[in-house]
């Protein structure tokens, strides 16, 4: 168990020497509202249960009941996303299960003679299917992934994975993930490498007075092709009903 610790951690680290011009940049577009509040910092938040899924898949090991949720965003430039998950606790350990489509209105192109010529069109299909469980008190997971996009005529695939590790010491949570590790995508004879990134990230929760606790979150990462991330996030919750959310990142 511990030699299977270690070799995640290298996996880890080792995707981030991987560096080249990236593509399939859709994966970097978070869809908790939780997650973008705090700036994006949320890899190391315990208790976050199917939330985590797309951050640091070690995170569903904390996933108590069965569990779906569905989101349809309007994001910049006309460009849509929907998408459904699905988490199950089990004996053996916790599956989750997640789809996300990206997609933009086609747009008409002209040609030279004023004619419409051609229909350009952008869509990314993900699909993911992730595992954890806890092993000596450590939430250890996996996603593996798989990404269809389309720019016009032309369609690339490529599969991922993410590993991720939790651990908890007290009201401190520590969290190391890293993200789309594998072969990138081929665009007809050009090939392109996957947005890979790596994050250590720290997170404690305190109680200010009865039924209202404040978290703090920061971390750092080094995203291909982007460099190194810094980032703070808070929390409010008042009595697991209302949250007062914020976030900055650096990078």
């Amino acid at each position: 168990m511990e030699r299977t610790l270690i070799s995640f951690i290298v996996i880890i680290l080792l995707s981030s020497y991987l560096t080249a011009n990236t593509g399939l940049e859709a994966l970097n577009i978070n869809t908790s509202a939780k997650a973008n509040a705090m700036g994006g910092v949320y890899a190391g938040i315990m208790e976050d249960g199917i939330r985590s899924l797309n951050g640091n898949p070690a995170g569903i090991s904390e996933l108590k009941f069965i569990t779906v949720s569905f989101t349809h965003l309007i994001w910049l430039h006309d460009i849509s996303i929907e998408n459904g998950t699905f988490g199950i606790p089990t004996g053996i350990g916790n599956f989750g299960l997640t789809g996300k489509y990206l997609y933009t209105n086609p747009e008409n192109y002209i040609n030279f003679q004023g004619e419409s010529s051609y229909e350009l069109n952008y869509n990314t299909l993900l699909l993911t299917l992730a595992f954890s469980r806890k092993i000596f008190d450590i939430g250890v997971g996996m996603n593996i992934k798989f990404a269809n996009e389309t720019i016009g005529t032309v369609s690339a695939q490529a599969y991922m994975a993410d590993i991720g590790i939790q651990k908890r010491f007290g009201g401190l949570g520590v969290g190391l993930v890293g993200r789309n590790i594998g072969i990138g995508p081929k665009y007809h004879e050009e090939s392109v490498q996957l947005p890979m990134s790596q994050w250590l990230e720290l997170s404690y929760t305190f109680p200010v007075i009865s039924k209202i606790k404040l978290t703090t979150a920061v971390d750092t990462g080094n995203i291909t092709d982007e460099g190194i991330h810094v980032g703070i996030g808070e929390e409010i919750d008042l009595y697991n009903i209302f949250f007062i959310r914020g976030g900055y990142k650096m990078g």
